[in-house]
């Protein structure tokens, strides 16, 4: 494992758990698989959520949508992640310390379909960026700091 995918782990970890203690605070309750096992052969989590720590929100505007990624940028072969993936998951929360999205996997699938968000790549990861806008009309929105949700 890279340094890098190393790190980025260790944040999505740590936002993970911020996430969950703060969405208690709105009745949702997320139940994490801790093991890779179960993470690989039935998802992410018991009660069908995914975690997605987008930390570049904020300065783009927008929050990534990831469809393939690879764990380290010398492999040569993409897997399908995040709404690809192949799992348990119905629900995706996506989002950094300020606010969050709570996305249906199904309308995620719609949007990314629709060809209508600019596709990125970066050496390790595959995805769409979705406008915060148009975000906050197809998601349930929380935020954080005003500690609202709708």
């Amino acid at each position: 494992m890279t340094s890098y995918y190393q790190e980025k782990l260790k944040e999505g970890v740590e936002y993970q758990d911020y996430l969950i203690s703060k969405l208690l605070q709105f009745g949702i309750i997320i139940i994490p698989y801790s093991s890779k096992k179960y993470q690989i052969n039935k998802g992410e989590s018991l009660t069908m959520h995914e975690i997605k720590f987008d930390n570049k929100m904020n300065e783009t505007g927008n929050i990534y949508i990831e469809l393939y990624e690879k764990s380290d940028p010398g492999n040569s072969t993409w897997i399908n992640s995040g709404v690809l993936r192949n799992d348990n998951t119905i629900f995706f929360i996506i989002g950094n310390y300020e606010k969050a999205f709570l996305f249906h996997k199904k309308i995620l699938k719609i949007l990314v379909k629709s060809n209508k968000y600019r596709k990125v790549e970066t050496p390790t990861s595959q995805g769409v960026l979705i406008p915060i806008d148009k975000a906050i009309k197809y998601s349930t929105y929380i935020n954080f700091k005003e500690n609202t949700i709708q």
